[in-house]
C-alpha cells in the first residue's frame, strides 16, 4: 500500500501537519500564553491579599488601643467653641484669607447608642474669602492638619476674576 502512495498525497499530508502545527503555535501565543500570564498575575495578587490579611489578623489589640488613645487626645472634653473659633481665625490669618461668616449647629451623634460612644459633635459652616486658590488651598491644608479632630462635610469653591470664595462645613467632636 505504501508503494501505491503518490507523492501528491505525501505533500498534502506534510502540508496538513504543518498547518496543524502553525494553528497550534498561533493559538498558543494568542490564547494560552496570555491566560497563563493572567493566572500568574492573579496568583500574585491573591498572595498579596493573603499577606495583608495575615498581617491584619496578627495585629495585636494593643496596637489598636494605642491608636485609639492617640486619636482620643485630639478630642477635647468640652465643645469650647471659643478655642475652636480662635484656632480657625489663626489659621485664616496665617493663610491670608478672611472669614466672612461662621454659623454653628450642635447635635448629638444620633447614629450610635450611648453605650457605643459618648462623642458629641458640633457643625460649623464657614464662608471664607481669599485672593487666589493658593491661599484657599493653604487654609484647607491647615484646617486638615489642625490639632482638633474634624470631619470636613462639604466643600464648595467659587472663583471670580478677583477673589476666591470657599464655603466649608466641618464637624468637630468633643466628649460628652
Amino acid at each position: 500500500m505504501i508503494k501505491n502512495w503518490p507523492k501528491k498525497r505525501t505533500y498534502i499530508l506534510v502540508a496538513v501537519i504543518a498547518a496543524v502545527f502553525a494553528i497550534y503555535g498561533i493559538s498558543y501565543f494568542t490564547i494560552i500564553k496570555p491566560l497563563k500570564v493572567d493566572k500568574e498575575a492573579l496568583a500574585t495578587e491573591v498572595s498579596m491579599y493573603e499577606n495583608q490579611l495575615d498581617k491584619l489578623q496578627n495585629q495585636t489589640t494593643e496596637d489598636l488601643d494605642d491608636e485609639l488613645l492617640r486619636v482620643a487626645d485630639f478630642v477635647p472634653n468640652e465643645p469650647s467653641p471659643d478655642s475652636m473659633l480662635i484656632n480657625i481665625n489663626n489659621i485664616a490669618s496665617s493663610a491670608n484669607v478672611n472669614i466672612d461668616n461662621i454659623a454653628s449647629s450642635s447635635e448629638l451623634e444620633g447614629d450610635h447608642d450611648e453605650e457605643d460612644t459618648n462623642l458629641q459633635e458640633r457643625s460649623y459652616a464657614l464662608d471664607v474669602e481669599g485672593r487666589n486658590l493658593k491661599d484657599i488651598n493653604s487654609f484647607m491644608d491647615k484646617v486638615i492638619t489642625s490639632d482638633r479632630l474634624m470631619r470636613i462635610d462639604t466643600v464648595n469653591i467659587e472663583q471670580t476674576d478677583t477673589d476666591v470664595y470657599l464655603t466649608l462645613t466641618v464637624t468637630i467632636f468633643y466628649k460628652g
